[in-house]
């Protein structure tokens, strides 16, 4: 029919293309708002509670699924009013809620004593940022209800509006602070609520004149309240910003320069009270300097001088060793440097040519920029070449060798304690980024990485035992003979050679240790008498030598059984990273923390590596969660409960919702690794594959009339292809590495989206299928597929932490065939997908409208 507006109306009374329009637009502002508010608590806080957020998200679906089933009948019987309404809220709840959850003083640290009243805080925190999720959720589905016949074009625009906000949102951030992000997002929802006909809502619950005032006034509110009250983000006062800003506000400390973007907050300080350097031990007085902090913590210094003379300082660090053991005029390669302390030294020494590797690309245009003169040049300075990579991607893309290559971005005490970081994705640090490194070393060459002293042993351990692994990788059976360790009372410094080290090397090296009074460690030829001397640390009891001799003795020892013995009962994780499990900071053991209750008393949670047993009782904790928003429908409407094939559906959707984001997760690592950039790789994953998925929807009422297509069949599809498409990114990251970025890119997109087309088809013909027996099980199939989704982040997680990335598209892949096992159960036999069509007997019946009688 037509309206006197002349604006055509679907048969459930809104206007023409009203559903798919504003499904789109919720779906944009939501998935934007969900990525911005992963920036928003990296820089808040560390990288794990970020990971929380997709749990968050994913909560507020399975919210929403609840809530459309407790509520189904009224929000049908209103949906134009409620619709607006829900969409309005969302809005508005995205400033909102993240502003309210900046009051709330919760901590990265957990401490003992303070366990309980932290966690409370944190829960919430989570409550308040899943109320607009559940809110958006919420329109989207009543969308989907209410689409009729248009179900898939429904469910595609929500898939396509996704894909856009995900991109849409990372190029924003190069432009928006992150505390702004929340404005930005809900106004894209709030262009949802413009229908076009107003008229339609005349007999709802609410007129169609309140509701346009009600929205101007929410337009005006927002704005009144930016400009009085800026939005802000809390920083956890555990991280080095806060300090920082403890300084400033002091009058100690003062800003130099800020930027923002997808990889980072980038922010520079100058201060008298910074004079840190790393691994600086004799009592020469470091430069003058400025410290650069991305994120919130603290990322290096700047020092602000102009010519190598005036870094004598740095011959003092432990950086400084291997330059006396390497050919002279180096061609010394830096990866991951930071604030130019490393380039300095490198000058100082007589380099020929310093190669800078950088990813972060903000932070190398503010070097360039406002930095410049404050210490910034050196980047710039003659022999130096910037390169805005990430380190693995320059080096598979590389074809010249090095003298020396040094491994900056290692330079740190150690991994964060408590495990902050152990579910950060490093792939430079596996056994295949680590080969690709003495790859591209000259015959003379020295890869070189110094990191902090941790007792017992820890992230040094790890290095040993990656760097043995990567040269046995390359073909050397004796990897001890290439390797040598020494130390002082502050770090370790770990040099490799692509050959075995020479009897003259060695004794130039222990001439060096001498002369600066460092503890040899090990190499070759290494004596009892040079053990644990000058600087003496614990060691096994009875034995000679520090617990890190312990170390490189078993890892070297050539019996597998005993390496492996030393793994298993070492009380860190040490086991080398991989390409497939790439988190070098990833140190924990369940099976270790009674030992370190034992040990620590009280104490043990500060000493604990936390990253791994932080995602198992996050997916304990959602799985109650999402077990609890399951059954609360099924337990209050016997409607429900009455419907035919309810377990079935049940099976299906939680099976679909598993795989979807398993998968997806799976295949973000290895798109960000082939791309080398994290910005763009996330952009490319989440955005390709809802793209393509929604594609898949948009068709799938065409797939369904094609003769012999079934429900189970076409679940069957995204598991046969899963496996070979993975396989295919792993060989596509290891031959196409030093293509060019745009190509790389394209590739990704043409790999993946065939096996995305066929993601997008089982959930809108999944739901149509089953609703055709019940009404009742469409919101409620809603609901149980993100409740699902909720498991997924975490169960992905702790499935590529433990047993790696591959296992982890296997386990997807297995969830879709228990999808196309539950409807093939569902069909009893091979019945047509599309109305009025079928391959047996049987035929399909077309979906009532959900809520008819």
């Amino acid at each position: 029919m037509t309206s006197r507006t002349g604006i055509a109306d679907t048969p459930e009374g809104f206007p023409a293309g009203y559903l798919v329009r504003a499904a789109g637009l919720v779906s944009c502002g939501v998935i934007a708002f969900e990525i911005g508010l992963i920036r928003v608590l990296q820089y808040a806080s560390w990288y794990h509670f970020a990971f929380l957020v997709i749990t968050i998200a994913l909560l507020g679906f399975g919210m929403s699924g609840a809530i459309l089933s407790l509520w189904r009948g009224y929000l049908l019987r209103h949906r134009h009013t409620a619709l607006s309404v829900l969409i309005l809220l969302t809005a508005l709840s995205i400033p909102v809620m993240l502003q309210a959850a900046q009051f709330l003083p919760v901590s990265g640290r957990f401490l003992p004593g303070l366990v309980v009243g932290q966690l409370a805080w944190w829960a919430g925190y989570w409550a308040l940022l899943t109320v607009p999720f559940a809110l958006g959720a919420t329109a989207i589905g009543l969308a989907l209800m209410s689409a009729g016949e248009r179900l898939s074009a429904v469910y595609a625009s929500n898939l396509v509006g996704s894909a856009s906000g995900a991109v849409g949102v990372t190029i924003v951030m190069y432009f928006v602070d992150p505390a702004w992000l929340g404005y930005v997002t809900g106004a894209v929802v709030l262009a949802a609520a413009y229908r076009g006909d107003w008229r339609t809502l005349s007999n709802g619950l609410v007129s169609s004149s309140v509701l346009a005032v009600l929205t101007v006034l929410a337009v005006l509110a927002g704005a009144l309240l930016a400009l009085l009250h800026p939005p802000f983000i809390r920083v956890d006062d555990d991280k080095y910003l806060a300090y920082v800003d403890r300084l400033e506000e002091d009058g100690q400390a003062e800003q130099l320069a800020r930027a923002v973007g997808p990889t980072g907050v980038v922010e520079a300080f100058g201060s008298d009270a910074f004079h840190d350097m790393a691994f600086m031990t004799d009592e020469r007085v470091p430069p003058s300097m400025a410290s650069i902090v991305v994120d919130g913590h603290r990322a290096g210094s700047l020092l602000r001088i102009e010519r190598p003379a005036q870094a004598e300082a740095l011959d003092g660090t432990l950086m400084a060793l291997p330059y006396g053991l390497v050919p002279s005029n180096p061609r010394v390669l830096l990866l991951d440097e930071v604030g130019g302390g490393n380039i300095w030294l490198a000058r100082r020494h007589g380099a020929a040519a310093v190669d800078v590797v950088q990813p972060n690309r903000v932070l190398s245009d503010l070097l360039a920029g406002s930095l410049e003169e404050e210490g910034g040049m050196v980047f710039g300075l003659p022999g130096v070449a910037l390169h805005p990579v990430e380190p693995r991607a320059f080096l598979e893309g590389t074809r010249g060798a090095f003298d020396l290559i040094q491994l900056a971005g290692m330079e740190s005490w150690s991994a964060a304690s408590g495990g902050l970081e152990g579910m950060n994705q490093d792939h430079l640090m596996t056994v295949e980024g680590v080969a690709a490194a003495l790859r591209r070393l000259s015959p003379d060459g020295i890869l070189h990485m110094s990191r902090g002293i941790q007792l017992p042993p820890r992230d040094n351990a790890k290095i040993a035992a990656t760097v043995i692994a990567a040269l046995e990788q390359s073909g050397i059976a004796r990897p001890g003979a290439h390797i040598a360790m020494v130390r002082d009372f502050l770090g370790v410094c770990t040099m490799v050679r692509p050959r075995p080290w020479r009897v003259g090397e060695i004794r130039r090296l222990r001439d060096r240790a001498a002369e600066r009074n460092l503890t040899p460690v090990y190499f070759r030829g290494i004596t009892a008498g040079e053990l644990n001397r000058p600087d003496e640390l614990p060691g096994p009891p009875g034995q000679d030598g520090d617990y890190l001799y312990h170390v490189m003795r078993s890892l070297l020892s050539g019996d597998p059984d005993e390496t492996a013995r030393f793994f298993d009962e070492w009380p860190f994780e040490v086991r080398p990273a991989t390409d497939d499990r790439p988190f070098f900071g990833n140190f924990g053991k369940l099976g270790a923390l009674p030992d370190f209750r034992r040990a620590y008393g009280a104490g043990w949670l500060l000493r604990s590596e936390l990253a791994f047993l932080f995602v198992l009782s996050t997916a304990v904790i959602v799985t109650c969660a999402g077990l609890v928003l399951m059954l609360l429908p099924f337990v209050f409407r016997a409607d429900i409960r009455r419907a035919s094939g309810r377990s079935i559906a049940a099976a299906y959707f939680l099976a679909i919702g598993l795989a979807y984001l398993v998968l997806e997760i799976a295949f973000l690592s290895g798109i960000q690794r082939l791309l080398g950039d994290p910005a763009i790789g996330g952009a490319a994953t989440v955005g390709g594959f809802l793209l393509c998925s929604g594609l898949g929807s948009l068709a799938a009422d065409r797939i369904a009339k094609l003769p012999g297509v079934t429900l189970g069949r076409l679940a069957l599809v995204p598991a046969v292809l899963a496996i070979p498409v993975f396989t295919g990114l792993i060989l596509l990251a290891l031959f196409g590495g030093a293509w060019s970025l745009g190509l790389r890119l394209a590739a990704v997109l043409v790999l993946i989206a065939p096996l995305a087309f066929a993601m997008g088809l089982p959930f809108p013909l999944g739901l149509r299928w089953f609703g055709a027996r019940s009404a009742a099980l469409v919101p409620w199939a809603w609901g149980v597929n993100g409740c699902a989704s909720v498991l997924a982040s975490p169960l992905a997680m702790i499935i590529a932490m433990q047993w790696g990335f591959v296992l982890t598209v296997t386990t997807a892949a297995a969830c879709y065939v228990v999808a196309a096992c539950a409807a093939m159960w569902s069909a009893g036999r091979s019945v047509a997908l599309a109305p009025g069509i079928s391959s047996s007997p049987s035929r399909y019946r077309p979906a009532r409208q959900p809520g008819s009688s």
